[in-house]
């Protein structure tokens, strides 16, 4: 619990929404359907300036989570939590955007970090701590387990902050492993189920 991280992205002038359609065009087809159907019907991600009115542009946030990975401050989260932050096509910062990642123990502390991977393919962004000195000293990075020793019926637990709710943890089962999806390259990724 501990290890797991509140992920913070904040940009200037557009909405960070990770359910927004058309950030959905870089996932696989079974992660889109997902979050399109999380989109309600009708909504509108642009910001209206007030009858041609030059306005400062609100800063707009999103929330993810991700978890510590080694002793030098690299956390694993998730790529749709942070593209809206990203120049296109590229690990950058666009100029209006901010990623920062809080944890438990002391939540009211912003750490800023940057983004040193992605994989939309799989979903997947790696963040590194800005500064490597922040990472609390209690942190024990949690280690990547290998799935190819998963069984069915093994029991999972989730641990994250979603839509921005503080620590929360759900348990199920490994329901089935080896479930194949094709990605953006079409390439076949092996997927494990949960219930």
């Amino acid at each position: 619990g501990p290890s797991v991280v509140a992920v913070n992205v904040e940009v200037q002038g557009q909405r960070v929404n990770p359910f927004n359609g058309q950030d959905l065009q870089n996932m696989p087809p079974e992660f889109r359907r997902f979050f399109e159907q999380m989109i309600p019907q009708g909504q509108q991600f642009q910001n209206q300036p007030d009858q041609g009115q030059q306005q400062a542009q609100p800063y707009e946030h999103g929330a993810g989570s991700g978890f510590v990975i080694s002793d030098n401050g690299h956390i694993v989260t998730n790529y749709h939590v942070v593209v809206d932050a990203l120049k296109e096509n590229s690990v950058d910062l666009q100029d209006s955007a901010k990623l920062t990642v809080t944890f438990a123990s002391n939540p009211d502390k912003e750490l800023v970090v940057k983004v040193i991977g992605v994989n939309p393919s799989y979903d997947l962004a790696l963040l590194e701590l800005q500064n490597k000195s922040d990472l609390p000293t209690d942190i024990k990075p949690i280690p990547i387990a290998d799935s190819n020793v998963l069984k069915v019926g093994q029991k999972v637990i989730a641990i994250g902050n979603p839509f921005g709710l503080e620590s929360t943890v759900t348990t199920g089962i490994i329901s089935a492993v080896g479930r194949d999806m094709q990605s953006i390259g079409e390439f076949t990724v092996p997927m494990v189920q949960t219930d």
